[in-house]
């Protein structure tokens, strides 16, 4: 879908050439962090609800504020999502894979598909990281392939029993000229084994909030978030053809979210 105002609209410039652009002031961020902080200590007593239990709960009480404060006072994004009525009902049975751009992804996704991630082992240090964990998110050592296993059957476990997953087939962002890397799929591939239909994601204007994981911020950025329909397994023979197809799928939704918002930097090239 592309819509013909797009087509209108001035390029998005450079980083460098934006001189104006808003770097956080140091006293927001002392009160950012220090509501991070109370906020995280005041969900510690989830940690003696079960796992497979307490997810769908803390999600309400971890997730869905952090999201609301960091857009009000932080990121203040400004989202448009095409396909949210494709969005699954149920908190659990589903995998989301989606393309990777930026630390933003995390609020844009938390925000609006509202599950949990496989994500990196150090983001358990960052001021959300309990409650992401509590929320049905699965860390891992990208470096430890013992860990990476463990991971995969740990994230296929939590769909099936409490809370969908989204995970970044990427690995890390996507290159600067806005290819997408090679993705790993091993855990599609095994989706596809159990019987775990697949929900693609494509989104667009993350990288122009935060450039990776690094400031400046931008505020009040124009960002566009597709879902496709569920790719189901029972339509595929096997499991390579079922994880290309979900990429592929992926790689669409990102096209297409990239036409709902301002051309230029950083996206200079097809997904």
């Amino acid at each position: 879908m592309v819509r013909s105002m797009t087509q209108t609209r001035s390029e998005y410039p450079e980083p460098r050439d934006r001189g104006t652009s808003r770097l956080l002031q140091l006293p927001m961020v002392g009160s950012f962090l220090t509501l991070c902080v109370a906020h995280a200590v005041s969900i510690l007593w989830l940690f003696a609800l079960p796992r497979y239990q307490r997810e769908p709960f803390a999600f309400r009480l971890c997730c869905d504020p952090w999201t609301w404060y960091t857009s009000k006072l932080v990121v203040k994004p400004r989202i448009r999502v095409i396909g949210r009525e494709l969005l699954p009902k149920s908190w659990k049975g589903y995998l989301f894979v989606s393309n990777h751009e930026s630390l933003v992804d995390i609020l844009l996704l938390t925000k609006e598909i509202r599950r949990a991630f496989l994500m990196k082992k150090s983001v358990l240090m960052s001021p959300m990281g309990w409650g992401t964990y509590l929320s049905g998110s699965v860390a891992f050592d990208r470096s430890s392939k013992q860990e990476r296993a463990r991971a995969l059957r740990e994230t296929l476990e939590m769909v099936k029993r409490s809370m969908s997953v989204v995970a970044f087939p990427e690995g890390t962002y996507g290159h600067e000229d806005g290819q997408l890397r090679k993705p790993h799929l091993q855990l599609v591939r095994q989706a596809h084994e159990q019987g775990i239909p697949v929900v693609p994601l494509g989104h667009a204007g993350c990288r122009r909030a935060v450039d990776g994981q690094t400031l400046p911020l931008r505020a009040n950025t124009e960002i566009a978030l597709v879902v496709r329909p569920p790719v189901q397994p029972d339509d595929f023979e096997d499991a390579e053809q079922f994880a290309t197809a979900c990429w592929d799928e992926v790689k669409a939704a990102v096209t297409c979210a990239r036409s709902e918002i301002a051309p230029g930097w950083p996206y200079r090239k097809s997904p």
